[in-house]
Protein backbone atom coordinates (compact mmCIF):
# COMPACT_ATOMS: atom_id res chain seq x y z
CA UNK A 1 0.00 0.00 0.00
CA UNK A 2 2.76 2.42 0.98
CA UNK A 3 4.57 1.57 -2.27
CA UNK A 4 1.49 2.52 -4.24
CA UNK A 5 1.20 5.81 -2.36
CA UNK A 6 4.85 6.66 -3.08
CA UNK A 7 4.45 5.64 -6.72
CA UNK A 8 1.38 7.87 -7.04
CA UNK A 9 3.23 10.69 -5.30
CA UNK A 10 6.21 10.26 -7.63
CA UNK A 11 3.86 10.13 -10.65
CA UNK A 12 2.10 13.28 -9.51
CA UNK A 13 5.40 15.07 -9.00
CA UNK A 14 6.63 13.87 -12.39
CA UNK A 15 3.60 15.31 -14.15
CA UNK A 16 3.95 18.68 -12.44
CA UNK A 17 5.32 21.73 -14.18
CA UNK A 18 8.79 21.57 -12.61
CA UNK A 19 11.62 20.02 -14.58
CA UNK A 20 12.91 17.78 -11.78
CA UNK A 21 11.45 15.52 -9.12
CA UNK A 22 12.93 15.36 -5.65
CA UNK A 23 11.89 12.78 -3.04
CA UNK A 24 13.25 12.88 0.50
CA UNK A 25 12.70 10.03 2.96
CA UNK A 26 13.34 11.97 6.21
CA UNK A 27 12.65 9.65 9.20
CA UNK A 28 10.92 6.91 7.18
CA UNK A 29 11.95 4.40 4.57
CA UNK A 30 10.51 4.97 1.12
CA UNK A 31 10.03 2.77 -1.90
CA UNK A 32 9.36 4.28 -5.28
CA UNK A 33 9.14 3.27 -8.90
CA UNK A 34 11.00 5.43 -11.38
CA UNK A 35 9.50 6.29 -14.80
CA UNK A 36 11.51 3.44 -16.43
CA UNK A 37 10.01 0.98 -13.86
CA UNK A 38 13.27 0.63 -11.93
CA UNK A 39 12.64 0.37 -8.18
CA UNK A 40 14.45 2.44 -5.53
CA UNK A 41 14.34 1.85 -1.79
CA UNK A 42 15.48 4.96 0.10
CA UNK A 43 16.99 4.54 3.53
CA UNK A 44 15.96 7.04 6.20
CA UNK A 45 17.21 10.62 5.77
CA UNK A 46 18.05 10.16 2.10
CA UNK A 47 17.12 12.12 -1.01
CA UNK A 48 16.85 11.28 -4.70
CA UNK A 49 16.39 13.79 -7.51
CA UNK A 50 15.79 13.13 -11.20
CA UNK A 51 14.50 14.87 -14.32
CA UNK A 52 10.74 14.42 -14.76
CA UNK A 53 11.06 12.95 -18.27
CA UNK A 54 13.88 10.66 -17.04
CA UNK A 55 15.82 10.95 -20.28
CA UNK A 56 18.64 10.26 -19.79
CA UNK A 57 18.19 7.82 -16.90
CA UNK A 58 20.12 9.83 -14.29
CA UNK A 59 19.44 10.22 -10.57
CA UNK A 60 21.22 12.37 -8.00
CA UNK A 61 21.52 10.67 -4.60
CA UNK A 62 22.21 12.06 -1.15
CA UNK A 63 22.30 9.38 1.55
CA UNK A 64 21.62 5.70 0.89
CA UNK A 65 19.44 3.79 -1.54
CA UNK A 66 19.13 0.28 -2.95
CA UNK A 67 18.41 0.10 -6.68
CA UNK A 68 16.80 -2.61 -8.78
CA UNK A 69 17.43 -1.27 -12.28
CA UNK A 70 15.50 -2.34 -15.35
CA UNK A 71 17.82 -3.19 -18.22
CA UNK A 72 17.67 -0.88 -21.23
CA UNK A 73 20.12 -1.50 -24.05
CA UNK A 74 19.63 2.02 -25.43
CA UNK A 75 20.22 3.97 -22.22
CA UNK A 76 22.56 3.44 -19.27
CA UNK A 77 21.33 4.16 -15.75
CA UNK A 78 23.52 6.63 -13.82
CA UNK A 79 23.55 7.41 -10.09
CA UNK A 80 25.42 10.64 -9.32
CA UNK A 81 26.71 11.46 -5.85
CA UNK A 82 28.97 14.12 -4.40
CA UNK A 83 32.06 11.89 -4.66
CA UNK A 84 31.42 9.78 -7.74
CA UNK A 85 29.07 8.12 -10.20
CA UNK A 86 27.71 4.60 -10.67
CA UNK A 87 26.83 3.48 -14.19
CA UNK A 88 24.73 0.38 -14.93
CA UNK A 89 22.56 -1.22 -17.62
CA UNK A 90 20.52 -3.54 -15.37
CA UNK A 91 21.36 -4.85 -11.90
CA UNK A 92 20.74 -4.58 -8.17
CA UNK A 93 23.09 -2.56 -6.00
CA UNK A 94 23.27 -0.33 -2.94
CA UNK A 95 24.78 3.17 -2.91
CA UNK A 96 25.70 4.83 0.37
CA UNK A 97 26.76 8.41 -0.28
CA UNK A 98 28.03 10.44 2.65
CA UNK A 99 29.94 13.73 2.60
CA UNK A 100 33.32 12.00 3.11
CA UNK A 101 32.73 8.52 1.66
CA UNK A 102 30.93 6.71 -1.16
CA UNK A 103 30.35 2.95 -0.91
CA UNK A 104 28.73 0.81 -3.62
CA UNK A 105 27.72 -2.82 -2.95
CA UNK A 106 26.72 -4.99 -5.93
CA UNK A 107 24.16 -7.67 -5.22
CA UNK A 108 23.60 -8.81 -8.83
CA UNK A 109 25.13 -7.82 -12.16
CA UNK A 110 27.95 -5.40 -12.89
CA UNK A 111 28.30 -1.66 -12.28
CA UNK A 112 30.97 0.84 -13.13
CA UNK A 113 32.12 3.16 -10.34
CA UNK A 114 33.82 6.40 -11.34
CA UNK A 115 35.58 8.84 -9.01
CA UNK A 116 34.39 12.36 -9.71
CA UNK A 117 37.70 14.17 -9.10
CA UNK A 118 40.03 12.28 -11.44
CA UNK A 119 37.68 10.04 -13.44
CA UNK A 120 39.21 6.76 -12.12
CA UNK A 121 36.89 3.92 -13.14
CA UNK A 122 36.47 0.42 -11.71
CA UNK A 123 34.02 -2.35 -12.57
CA UNK A 124 32.29 -3.95 -9.61
CA UNK A 125 30.81 -7.42 -9.85
CA UNK A 126 28.43 -9.43 -7.67
CA UNK A 127 29.50 -9.37 -3.98
CA UNK A 128 32.03 -6.56 -4.63
CA UNK A 129 32.12 -3.34 -2.69
CA UNK A 130 33.81 -0.24 -4.05
CA UNK A 131 34.73 2.53 -1.61
CA UNK A 132 35.77 6.08 -2.49
CA UNK A 133 36.95 8.40 0.28
CA UNK A 134 36.95 12.17 -0.05
CA UNK A 135 40.35 13.52 -1.07
CA UNK A 136 41.54 10.16 -2.43
CA UNK A 137 41.71 9.22 -6.09
CA UNK A 138 41.64 5.43 -5.86
CA UNK A 139 38.66 3.12 -5.56
CA UNK A 140 39.22 0.55 -2.83
CA UNK A 141 37.81 -2.87 -3.70
CA UNK A 142 36.41 -4.98 -0.86
CA UNK A 143 34.16 -7.99 -0.42
CA UNK A 144 30.62 -6.81 0.23
CA UNK A 145 29.17 -7.43 3.67
CA UNK A 146 25.69 -6.49 2.39
CA UNK A 147 25.10 -4.20 5.40
CA UNK A 148 22.25 -2.59 3.45
CA UNK A 149 20.18 -5.74 4.00
CA UNK A 150 19.70 -4.70 7.64
CA UNK A 151 17.89 -1.49 6.79
CA UNK A 152 16.00 -3.21 3.96
CA UNK A 153 14.72 -5.78 6.51
CA UNK A 154 13.75 -2.94 8.86
CA UNK A 155 11.89 -1.31 5.97
CA UNK A 156 10.11 -4.59 5.22
CA UNK A 157 9.08 -4.84 8.89
CA UNK A 158 7.76 -1.27 8.76
CA UNK A 159 5.69 -2.15 5.67
CA UNK A 160 4.36 -5.32 7.35
CA UNK A 161 3.41 -3.30 10.43
CA UNK A 162 1.68 -0.73 8.23
CA UNK A 163 -0.23 -3.57 6.54
CA UNK A 164 -1.36 -4.92 9.92
CA UNK A 165 -2.47 -1.45 11.00
CA UNK A 166 -4.37 -0.94 7.74
CA UNK A 167 -6.12 -4.32 8.10
CA UNK A 168 -7.02 -3.51 11.72
CA UNK A 169 -8.35 -0.08 10.69
CA UNK A 170 -10.26 -1.66 7.80
CA UNK A 171 -11.92 -4.21 10.10
CA UNK A 172 -12.87 -1.49 12.61
CA UNK A 173 -14.30 0.71 9.83
CA UNK A 174 -16.20 -2.25 8.36
CA UNK A 175 -17.65 -3.08 11.79
CA UNK A 176 -18.68 0.55 12.32
CA UNK A 177 -20.28 0.74 8.85
CA UNK A 178 -22.32 -2.40 9.59
CA UNK A 179 -23.55 -0.83 12.84
CA UNK A 180 -24.44 2.40 11.02
CA UNK A 181 -26.23 0.44 8.31
CA UNK A 182 -28.30 -1.46 10.93
CA UNK A 183 -29.17 1.81 12.71
CA UNK A 184 -30.13 3.41 9.42
CA UNK A 185 -32.24 0.40 8.47
CA UNK A 186 -34.06 0.48 11.84
CA UNK A 187 -34.66 4.23 11.55
CA UNK A 188 -36.00 3.76 8.04
CA UNK A 189 -38.32 0.95 9.17
CA UNK A 190 -39.62 3.14 12.01
CA UNK A 191 -40.20 6.00 9.61
CA UNK A 192 -42.19 3.77 7.25
CA UNK A 193 -44.51 2.50 10.01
Amino acid sequence: MKRIIYFLLASLLISSACSSVSIESQEEFQELELPDHSIVWLNKNSKITFDKDFQPRVVQLEGEAFFSVVADSTSAFLVKTELGEVKVLGTEFNVNSQADKLAVDVEHGVVELQVKTDKSVRKLYRSNRGVVKKGRKEIKLERSEFAHKQWLKAMEQDFKQLGKELRKTHRAMEKELKKEFKRGKKNMEKALK
